[in-house]
């Protein structure tokens, strides 16, 4: 879960975190798909990591309020089968230039460099 930390493991150590937010989103309908990062320290050098919650709204009848649920129902599966399919190509994408900043940092780090690498853009 989200919401559970089960500490530091081995060389990698959190960083202490702000509030923990997704920080990006796919939305189709009453689906959506959240994409959280998590920045650990490797070695010394921060490396981001991402992950998904998958969640639907509905209705309360009884607050008269929209509310969230990870419970998907059968009408709202073949939304949430593209929305993770959306939510995928868009952590593939994050995770590669996360990679690829935390390749170009360590190589930094080092005093070397990394062939073919992008420079980071914040």
């Amino acid at each position: 879960m989200h919401g559970m930390d089960s500490g530091p493991q081995d060389a990698a150590t959190a960083l202490p975190k702000a509030k923990h937010k997704p920080d990006q989103f796919v939305r189709i309908e009453n689906v959506t798909g959240a994409i959280w990062p998590r920045t650990v320290n490797v070695k010394g050098v921060p490396r981001t990591f991402v992950s998904a919650t998958f969640e639907r709204s509905y209705f309360d009848k009884k607050t008269s309020k929209r509310d969230w649920t990870p419970f998907i129902d059968l009408e709202s599966m073949d939304r949430l089968a593209e929305v993770v399919l959306q939510t995928k190509a868009a952590m593939e994408a994050r995770q590669k230039k996360a990679d690829a900043e935390y390749e170009q940092q360590t190589a930094s780090a080092e005093g070397t460099t990394v062939p073919n690498a992008e420079p980071a853009h914040a």
